[in-house]
């Protein structure tokens, strides 16, 4: 039974119980370098997690340490100081993670507040809660930081764009648990109507080749494969990733070798609730679908 359908009590005794494990496992299997291991290395961004009431912009005067600069233990010590003095922490933890940029560096006040659970309400009825967790990064393992939970708001947006639901907005809500010291974060999602495509139009090939694109597209091979491609359908960026394999393999098929058809954008415009693709090179076959609401230009190029 997920967490998420106990009771209120049984919910926060298993999630502190998940959160003791995980926060031992991490220990043991990441362990955070000291500042001396990466002294000098370029510091690639800054952060502060632990509690909910401060965020970076709070403190940032207070912090010495700087992205693009090197990484010093005096700039440091003299953050974790300051820090200390200014937010009422206890302890100022230090987590370093190395980045393909260089060292990222997060400032945890202590005693922390850890992650709890992640809710999504508005999303469940067209999203499972499992596929939620993996866009929104879920990691019960992490000291609460603002900067996660504002990803994870981006993460969700263009998930549900992706699907459809270009207009939908995504809102956090923070729910304490101070027994516990956790925090479980809702956020509310307004997806609004799901878009469908329009006209399919196929330009840049000859009017042979277009019904035979257009025909592959309508194919019960291709509904089989889920890459048919009609109006009326709901929008589905990866319908629309589908069906550009698919031409891509019908082109091959009909001894264009080179043939390949590209996806470029999908572009939404709220004013007249459609979206169409822009030109790329005049020289190269395209294709374009256009939407009621939403849409998305295939652009490709095939030679004999």
């Amino acid at each position: 039974m997920p967490v998420r359908m106990c009771s209120p009590w049984l919910a926060g005794a298993l999630a502190a119980l998940l959160l003791a494990f995980s926060i031992a496992a991490r220990a043991q299997a990441f362990p955070s370098l000291g500042v001396s291991s990466y002294a000098g290395q370029k510091v690639s961004s800054v952060d502060i997690a632990g509690r909910p009431d401060v965020t970076f912009d709070n403190v940032q005067n207070l912090i010495a340490v700087e992205p693009d600069k090197p990484l010093n233990a005096q700039d440091v010590n003299r953050s974790v100081a300051a820090l200390k003095q200014h937010t009422g922490a206890h302890d100022v933890g230090i987590d370093l993670q190395p980045s393909a940029e260089g060292v990222q560096v997060t400032f945890i006040l202590r005693p922390a507040t850890y992650v709890g659970m992640y809710e999504f309400p508005g999303a469940l009825k067209e999203f499972t809660y499992t596929r939620l967790l993996q866009v929104a990064n879920y990691n019960a393992q992490t000291p609460y930081s603002a900067t996660d939970v504002r990803q994870a708001e981006d993460a969700l947006v263009r998930f549900y764009r992706q699907h459809g639901y270009f207009k939908a907005e995504v809102h956090s809500e923070l729910a304490e648990d101070k027994e516990h010291a956790l925090v479980n974060v809702l956020f509310h999602s307004d997806l609004g109507v799901r878009a469908r495509f329009g006209q399919i139009n196929l330009a840049g090939s000859t009017a042979e080749e277009t019904a035979y694109l257009q025909k592959k597209l309508r194919s019960v091979m291709a509904r089989l494969r889920g890459d048919s491609l009609k109006p009326g359908m709901l929008y589905s960026y990866s319908r629309l990733q589908g069906a550009t394999k698919y031409m891509t393999s019908a082109l091959g098929s009909q001894s264009y070798i080179a043939g390949s058809v590209k996806l470029v954008s999908a572009e939404y415009d709220a004013n007249t609730n459609r979206a169409r693709g822009a030109g790329e090179d005049h020289r190269r076959a395209h294709s374009e679908a256009h939407a009621a609401r939403s849409g998305s230009r295939l652009c490709g190029k095939h030679r004999q």
